[in-house]
């Protein structure tokens, strides 16, 4: 019988070193990625920052802050799929699995970065900041999204990149919407079965057994005379010595004891009455009432909160521009005397200035107590000064009213008069605030009054 002696195969412990190897390079070249993106600092030399400090404080030197500016400008926040792609890699490669259709793969990479970048941009404005001077999608992203976001709009283009994302996740791995979608709902059934259980053992939880079932006699009812007469029953009966002594000292009180003692139901001394008067006004005068008996009412009834902040208001009225005489006015001249500047007659003069009626005036500073009432602002309005252009409202608050408070009614006063804006600030030398309200009519200030 001939025996043929079997070998193992050379190649195959050459192979797995080998694969080994490559998934342990695969695994430090992840490893430096994802280490350089996560310690990159926007201040250290790169492709777009020349500097002069020698101190570089990326972790993995110089070489770290080149590669994480190139993948986090180009790409954003999708370049930390990059280390995920080199660790899948090492994986594969360190269990020696053979690598299935590299080209399709491949391309499914890189369309999960670029989709992903470009998905990012979408989703994102483009002044979001996630990193130091870091777009969310890099600059790949934006111009892809920008294309896209001119063709189809914002929704549109999400669902395209969103659909590529998921084609490419198909392509590279066994990624399924079903499993997925499946898998969502069994977690989403157990979590409900998990937070059922607790109800429906606080439901099933055993009540105390009745006397019925456990045979005990049940309480008698009786009614509440006989249970007095019961206890007055079962009292023990007193010696008749005792007895003896409660009596004599029951008898011991006299009648004159009694009626020597003074009444003290009423501390009211006797009002003597004449019968004659009462006959002669033909009947007894009326019972005073409690109002009466107090005297007059009180006339103050506690003023109105609007009335009051607005009792110190007061128009100022508008200062007229006084002309000054020809005599006094002097003719400006220039430095060197040749020649005389025009004289203000030269321009044309203002139409009168329009005054605001006085009732207009309250009636804006009725709205602005209102509004301050309703805030819960107390205090009161000084003095209403127009102007050509704004009305100032003085106001004084009371005290324990913050300033900041009303100044943060800006947008609210706004709303009630209905201007466009208005101004709060403090008025120097004063202890009020003054609230500068647009005119509704509002005039020019001619170029003749400003000289």
């Amino acid at each position: 019988m001939r025996m043929v002696a079997s070998h193992p195969p050379m190649n195959r412990p050459s192979h797995s070193r080998a694969d080994e190897a490559l998934g342990l390079l695969l695994l430090a070249i992840g490893a430096i990625f994802l280490l350089s993106m996560l310690s990159y600092h926007p201040e250290d030399p790169s492709w777009n920052v020349l500097t002069s400090r020698s101190i570089v404080q990326n972790k993995v030197g110089r070489v770290g802050a080149y590669l994480a500016d190139f993948c986090l400008q180009g790409l954003g926040l999708a370049a930390f799929g990059m280390p995920v792609l080199l660790f899948g890699l090492a994986w594969a490669k360190l269990r020696s699995r053979p690598l299935r259709a590299p080209l399709a793969k491949g391309i499914g990479w890189m369309g999960i970065l670029l989709a992903g970048a470009g998905l990012l941009s979408v989703l994102f404005p483009e002044d979001f900041i996630v990193w130091p001077t870091v777009r969310p999608g890099g600059m790949l992203g934006t111009i892809l999204a920008t294309q896209l976001v001119a063709v189809l709009n914002t929704v549109g283009a999400a669902l395209v990149l969103g659909m590529v994302v998921v084609l490419a996740l198909m392509a590279v791995g066994d990624f399924s919407v079903i499993a997925v979608g499946g898998a969502a709902i069994r977690a989403l059934r157990h979590a409900v079965a998990r937070f059922r259980k607790p109800v429906e053992r606080a439901s099933e939880v055993p009540l105390p057994p009745s006397a019925e079932s456990t045979g005990a006699p049940k309480p008698k009812i009786v009614a509440w005379e006989t249970r007095d007469f019961a206890e007055s029953a079962r009292a023990p009966e007193r010696p008749a010595s005792q007895r003896e002594q409660a009596a004599e000292s029951v008898l011991s009180l006299s009648e004159a004891d009694l009626e020597a003692k003074p009444r003290t139901r009423s501390s009211v001394p006797p009002v003597p009455v004449d019968v004659e008067e009462i006959i002669e006004r033909g009947g007894p005068s009326p019972i005073p009432t409690a109002r009466r008996g107090l005297g007059e009412p009180a006339r103050h009834v506690a003023a109105d909160p609007i009335a009051e902040m607005l009792s110190t208001a007061s128009v100022r009225s508008a200062k007229q521009v006084e002309k000054a005489s020809p005599a006094e006015r002097s003719v400006a001249t220039s430095p060197s005397g040749r020649f005389q500047l025009p004289t203000v007659e030269m321009l044309i003069e203002p139409p009168p200035p329009h005054q605001q009626a006085h009732d207009e005036l309250m009636q804006r500073a009725v709205l602005l107590a209102e509004k301050f009432k309703e805030f819960g602002i107390t205090g009161h309005v000084h003095q209403i000064s127009p102007g050509p252009i704004v009305t100032t409202f003085e106001f004084k608050p009371d005290p324990g009213i913050k300033y900041s408070r009303i100044v943060s009614l800006v947008e609210d006063l706004c709303l009630a008069l209905e201007a466009e804006s208005i101004r709060i600030d403090r008025i120097p030398g004063k202890s009020t605030i003054g609230i500068e309200v647009p005119n509704n009519h509002r005039e020019l200030i001619p170029q003749r009054d400003i000289i």
